[in-house]
């Protein structure tokens, strides 16, 4: 029995809507929706007025000038970050360069790079020293804890250019640190290589085997390092080896350098 009541309930309720909608559809019901709408618009007011209050609103410039201090200040800290790494990058090279110059007998220039030739044929570095300071042509350069990097090619009053390694007209006589103590030539190739050539043939010369500078050259003394053997070219037919070599410093990542301008 109570089920039974439930079910009419339920249809009832189903045809009711089902005659309100019907209506609401023929504009029947606008009257009463009119006056529903009227009844309730005042309060419907005040609490969105109260969501929105005028006091706790920001202009659009308001906003807008805080987003710019934000904006300057993420810079400001970007900027110093990067000025800490940088002196900390130079710190870690000023105490290699004074560890080389306390244990070595040479006179030398501290300089800063300023610039780089445009020329991808020429690979040379331009320094804040020059002939004021006692700069000269054929002065050898180098960085870090003695790692050979080229030679002083031209010399302004405040200014000069240094040649790499990696300079197809650079030239320099090398040492192979083996058994043989085997001497060469060491060339750029364009900026896309140093090799050393005139190895004589029959001399044992290694991947790994450290090269330096074989003091045969006036100016340049022995033993600054230059780099390591990468690979070896020996071909029966021909009278000297040649050797590919690995810089021991990054040609492409140089900012601060020593001059040897006296060799004692």
């Amino acid at each position: 029995m109570a089920k039974r009541i439930i079910q009419r309930r339920y249809w009832v309720a189903l045809i009711f809507l089902a005659f309100v909608f019907l209506f609401h559809f023929l504009g029947w019901l606008k009257p009463v929706e009119s006056f529903i709408s009227n009844l309730f618009s005042p309060l419907v007011t005040k609490i969105y007025k109260l969501d929105i209050d005028p006091p706790l609103v920001e202009s659009k410039s308001v906003i807008y000038t805080k987003y710019q201090n934000c904006l300057a200040d993420k810079q400001d800290t970007e900027y110093w970050q990067a000025q800490a790494q940088i002196l900390t990058t130079e710190n870690q090279e000023f105490e290699k360069q004074l560890q080389f110059k306390k244990n070595q007998k040479y006179s030398m220039l501290a300089a800063s790079v300023i610039g780089r030739s445009l020329d991808t044929n020429d690979q040379s570095l331009l320094l804040d020293i020059g002939q004021q300071d006692g700069v000269a042509v054929g002065q050898p350069v180098v960085v870090g804890a003695g790692a050979f990097i080229g030679k002083i090619t031209e010399v302004g009053d405040r200014t000069s250019w240094v040649r790499l390694l990696s300079d197809s007209r650079s030239k320099i006589a090398g040492s192979i640190l083996n058994s043989d103590q085997s001497i060469g030539v060491i060339e750029g190739g364009y900026g896309l290589s140093v090799k050393m050539n005139f190895i004589p043939r029959n001399e044992t010369v290694n991947i790994g085997d450290l090269i330096t500078t074989s003091g045969l050259e006036d100016g340049v003394p022995r033993g600054l390092v230059i780099g390591k053997i990468a690979a070896l070219e020996n071909e029966a037919y021909k009278p000297f080896q040649q050797a590919i070599i690995t810089p021991t410093a990054n040609l492409d990542k140089i900012f601060l350098i020593n001059v040897i301008i006296n060799v004692d």
